[in-house]
């Protein structure tokens, strides 16, 4: 009898020592461990900045405007000996709009373009890697 109550002391004191487990199944680990996991947010990140650089790759083929204004004002001067004045212009304005499309420039902007495409391309296939 004083077995029996020494044995079971001894596994109610081991099951409230033992900390409480969570059952996990393997597909929610793995989940878990490809979304946490440093490289494969890494990668991930990697691959985000290279969608970005395709989008802003295109937009070099996109017309350019600027847009310049010049506000001049010049003063009369009066030659008190001859009465005659010196440097006589009037206030100047001047506003400038210029537009420019590039029509062809033998393939830099395309080849550029390619080059980034081919960059994406590498930071899947490296992202398809890691989850691996």
């Amino acid at each position: 009898m004083k077995i029996i109550r020494a044995c079971s002391f001894f596994v109610v004191a081991f099951v409230l020592v033992l900390p409480n487990a969570n059952a996990e199944t393997l597909s929610d680990m793995l989940r878990s461990l490809s979304e946490n996991h440093a490289k494969i947010r890494g990668a991930e990140a990697e691959l985000a900045e290279a969608k970005h650089d395709v989008k802003s790759s295109y937009l070099e083929w996109l017309p350019t405007v600027t847009l310049t204004a010049d506000v001049a004002h010049d003063q009369t001067t009066l030659d008190s000996a001859t009465a005659t004045a010196t440097n006589i212009n009037p206030d100047s304005y001047d506003v400038e709009v210029k537009l420019n499309q590039t029509i062809w420039d033998f393939g830099v902007k395309n080849s550029a373009i390619d080059s980034v495409l081919l960059t994406q391309r590498i930071r899947e296939l490296e992202l398809a890697s890691e989850k691996q």
